[in-house]
């Protein structure tokens, strides 16, 4: 049986582009391929106060996302 060729990616960075690159990844990687691992500097994740705006629409995504970050998050990405 040949062993299936996988993909090892680096998301550098937790911030609202990492996570969601990583929850699109994991996502859309039904066979499994893709070994995603995410490096953050900072001791712990939180809000730095940074101001951004969100169109409606890409703000229902990240809240969908929410949930999915939320999982992986439990189990130990």
């Amino acid at each position: 049986m040949a062993q299936q060729e996988r993909i090892r990616v680096a998301i550098v960075g937790a911030g609202i582009v990492g996570l969601t690159l990583a929850v699109a990844l994991n996502a859309f990687d039904s066979e499994r391929k893709i070994i995603v691992d995410l490096y953050e500097s900072a001791p712990e994740l939180s809000e730095i106060g940074a101001g951004i705006n969100i169109w409606p629409r890409t703000w229902e995504i990240l809240k969908r996302s929410t949930v999915v970050v939320l999982q992986l998050v439990s189990q130990g990405l």
